[in-house]
């Protein structure tokens, strides 16, 4: 039977880590033959299993079933997780200053203000919520929602975007 990489990265995460099945099964609360499965292919784990095992790494759920994980860039791609959250950060920021520069674009700026109210919220929540204990079988749904939530943001810094570069377009033509 052919292993997934999702198997394959299991145990390459397992080796790197110096840890055994039985460590890792504690550390994401399943029996080690549940480790053991995952990694011959007999069973797939469920999104909210995925999600503790990436979070055991420091790593993306993205990124433990799609990259084909080694020694060599184990410490890449772990540092690319942090990357992307500081850029999303960063990019919020930048919008903001961007529009703050500019008077006539008052209102763009609100909404990029919002966005990153609304931003700190969502971030807020999901640390309440993974404080919690997962009794009534909501994971999978909440990273499902999580996804869905975060596609939202990143489209509405987009439509930000669009909004303030009509408006700067329409300046520039009003004045010339």
């Amino acid at each position: 039977m052919a292993k997934t990489l999702l198997a394959k990265n299991l145990k390459s995460l397992r080796h790197i880590k110096r840890i055994n099945q039985e460590v890792l099964a504690k550390g994401v609360g399943v029996p080690r033959n549940r480790i053991a499965s995952y990694e011959t292919q007999n069973i797939e784990p469920k999104l909210d299993l995925l999600a503790k095992i990436a979070a055991y790494f420091d790593l993306s759920i993205d990124a433990l079933l799609t990259v084909p994980i080694t020694h060599e860039n184990y410490e890449s791609i772990r540092k690319m997780r942090s990357t992307v959250e500081k850029t999303k950060a960063i990019s919020v920021q930048a919008l903001m200053v961007d529009l703050a520069t500019n008077q006539d674009q008052e209102d763009v700026a609100q909404y990029a203000k919002r966005q990153q109210q609304i931003e700190k919220a969502f971030d807020g929540i999901l640390a309440m919520h993974s404080l919690q204990e997962n009794k009534d079988g909501w994971g999978v749904y909440h990273k499902q929602l999580e996804f869905l939530i975060r596609q939202l943001l990143k489209q509405n810094v987009e439509l930000i975007r669009t909004i303030y570069r009509i408006n700067s377009t329409n300046t520039i033509n009003k004045s010339t």
